[in-house]
């Protein structure tokens, strides 16, 4: 399925995105060149702001099939790298560590994209509702396995947790690469962990 995903984000990329662009710069170009007509103007204006929307809604769907972090050929943990990198300059207040190897890892899409949205879903659920100080995004690789664990100091999780919809993407996207994702109270915080098999290429 993520092989397909990746797929069908090239063909689009490559293909609309390009044509998409090339309209936007050619309706720029004209309404440079119009004369005084108000009307003519304004179609023309209009026609360039719709071509941006519709950019802007394709990388929004490009987003979805595969997150632009692992878009490349730099691997999960450039990606992860990148993820924290950018949380944190969000996020002042809260210490952000990326606690990664450091040799790259050869996984199959399937595990690279589950760990990836794991990883940011954990974040961004120990950002949103943990009050937490610090904030730990350890990734482990075995010969077999992954272990990825999103740890935070903070208030600890609710009796809600397994209702939540961020619980059940994780669980989902754990399944789907065939391994398993649980969310659980430790002293002192929670830990989103997250086993996923190597499923190298």
């Amino acid at each position: 399925m993520e092989e397909e995903r990746r797929r069908i984000r090239d063909d689009i990329h490559d293909g609309l995105s390009g044509t998409l662009a090339g309209i936007r710069l050619r309706l720029d170009t004209a309404v440079s060149r119009l004369g005084h007509d108000p009307g003519l103007r304004r179609l023309v204006l209009d026609a360039a702001a719709e071509t941006a929307r519709a950019v802007e809604e394709m990388r929004s769907a490009l987003h979805g099939l595969v997150p632009p972090d692992l878009a490349t050929d730099e691997g999960l943990t450039v990606a992860l790298h990148r993820l924290v990198s950018r949380t944190a300059d969000a996020s002042e207040e809260v210490l952000l560590v990326a606690d990664l190897p450091h040799e790259p890892l050869r996984l199959a899409p399937v595990v690279e994209a589950a760990a990836y949205r794991i990883a940011a879903e954990g974040l961004g659920n120990a950002l949103r509702h943990s009050c937490a100080a610090t904030v730990t995004v350890r990734l482990r690789a075995g010969r077999t396995c992954l272990v990825l664990d999103v740890l935070d100091d903070g208030v600890g999780i609710g009796r809600t947790v397994d209702r939540g919809t961020g619980l059940r993407s994780m669980r989902r996207r754990a399944e789907e690469a065939g391994g398993f994702c649980v969310v659980m109270r430790v002293p002192g915080g929670t830990l989103v962990r997250a086993m996923l098999p190597r499923g190298e290429r």
